[in-house]
């Protein structure tokens, strides 16, 4: 009775157990408690020995994985040389990859190919292409829109990581049908842009190309001067302005004004720089160069003074519709609409509207020294008139006025906000100027000269 019960409780202990999983082979019918006990110790031997074993074979496994990861290492450094001597590797530099055809731009379709024959289809392409830019008939023949591109999802942070949808040619299509997607303002302002490049660095006040980060702010000509570059440490001036329900007193900076011609052409040089940077799209600093340009900077004025006034008056002028423009989301003025503003700024002004013809007649040279010699000679005769001796009538295309008074340009644009009177309103300089319609008109080879504005006219 002793041993059984001991050899029940033993079997109780060994169940309780967490490592004993299964019924112990020690336990057998007729065992005292001696042979157990040995038996027992004989199975912790065996156990300690299988510890090892498992033991020497995760080492085993471990060098097994490294010797592994060794020949994976040789295997990826042969797949490394094995692309190196492929045929997208080789051609690369021969046949550059955005000169081939589209479907030789595959890099596993590309290398399936033979390399003799890819080879002859470079030669053949470099062939075609001469032969392209030798034949002249070529320039004859429609052009074919490009086909569509996609791209890769990527991040561009206008820095270091540039993504390649960025790189893309100006827009092909229709101005009207794409402008209205260019936003207003950028959100994220910048003033430190990377002007040094293109010689405009310590050039362009820090303000004003605050100011050009959003196209609805109308920014004048003096912001681009290049003394106005510090103008933040200049002492602040009060502006009084006088608008329909009174006179106002607001703070702005001292900008200073351009004086010379040299002065204006840096200004105009200026905005266009900071445009390429800000508003790439947007054409308006070309076309103000090149109608400025045509007119020969008003050349038709009186004196440099004059001159550099309407430039600064008719780059103001441009600014202020394209400021209005951007906020209804139309398009920016273009090369015609500026010329007509051009016209009608030399027509306010009592000016020859007509384009310059080169330079100037011996016959207007010598005017110009008579002037200059005789400053108070007065015979009562109208300058122009000395163009023709025996004409004692002035020259109409000289000058263009309504019966004697200059045209209001800001009734004529449809923004004029001078004090009214008879004629019409009186400037700044207690002027008067006339309120009528400055559109020539080429059937009746003369100006309208109704008493409606230029936009209303039909």
């Amino acid at each position: 009775m002793y041993v059984q019960y001991f050899n029940l409780s033993y079997l109780f202990n060994l169940l309780s157990d967490s490592d004993a999983r299964e019924p112990s082979p020690n336990l057998r019918p007729g065992s005292t408690s001696n042979q157990i006990h040995k038996r027992s110790m004989h199975n912790k031997k065996l156990k300690k020995a299988d510890k090892k074993k498992t033991k020497r074979k995760k080492r085993s496994s471990s060098s097994s994985s490294s010797s592994s990861s060794s020949s994976n290492s040789t295997n990826s450094s042969s797949s490394e040389d094995s692309d190196s001597k492929s045929n997208w590797s080789m051609m690369r530099t021969i046949w550059p990859l955005e000169k081939r055809p589209l479907a030789l731009q595959q890099k596993d379709a590309f290398n399936e190919m033979n390399l003799e024959h890819l080879i002859s289809l470079a030669r053949l392409d470099k062939d075609n292409k001469r032969s392209i830019k030798n034949d002249f008939s070529s320039t004859f023949s429609k052009d074919k829109k490009p086909r569509s591109t996609k791209f890769k999802k990527g991040k561009d942070n206008c820095f270091k990581h540039l993504h390649e949808a960025r790189f893309l040619r100006y827009p092909l299509g229709d101005m009207k049908k794409w402008w209205r997607k260019i936003p207003r303002s950028r959100s994220h302002i910048f003033k430190n842009l990377p002007l040094q490049f293109s010689g405009a660095n310590n050039k362009i006040s820090p303000k004003t190309i605050q100011l050009l980060h959003d196209r609805t702010e109308i920014l004048t000509f003096k912001m681009f001067h290049t003394g106005n570059v510090n103008v933040a440490s200049k002492p602040i001036k009060r502006v009084e302005k006088r608008e329909e329900d009174g006179v106002h007193s607001t703070l702005d900076f001292n900008w200073e004004a351009p004086t010379s011609l040299s002065q204006v052409t840096d200004a105009l040089h200026n905005y266009c720089s900071a445009l390429q940077f800000l508003w790439p799209y947007d054409p308006t600093g070309i076309i103000l160069m090149r109608v400025i340009n045509k007119y020969n900077f008003f050349s038709a004025a009186h004196s440099l003074a004059e001159r550099v006034q309407l430039i600064s008056t008719f780059f103001n002028a441009v600014l202020r519709e394209n400021a209005a423009r951007a906020s209804r989301k139309e398009l920016v003025m273009s090369f015609l609409e500026q010329e007509e503003y051009i016209k009608s700024v030399l027509t306010s002004a009592g000016l020859n509207n007509a384009v310059p013809t080169g330079r100037s007649s011996n016959i207007d040279q010598q005017k110009l020294r008579f002037q200059q010699t005789k400053p108070t000679f007065n015979s009562g005769i109208p300058p122009s008139s000395f163009n023709n001796p025996s004409s004692s009538l002035p020259n109409k295309s000289k000058v263009v006025l309504f019966n004697g008074t200059p045209i209001c340009f800001g009734f004529n644009n449809g923004s004029c906000k001078n004090p009214r009177s008879s004629t019409g309103c009186k400037d700044a300089r207690n002027r008067d100027l006339a309120h009528v319609c400055n559109k020539y008109l080429d059937k009746s080879n003369s100006h309208c000269f109704e008493k409606h504005s230029r936009n209303n006219h039909r």
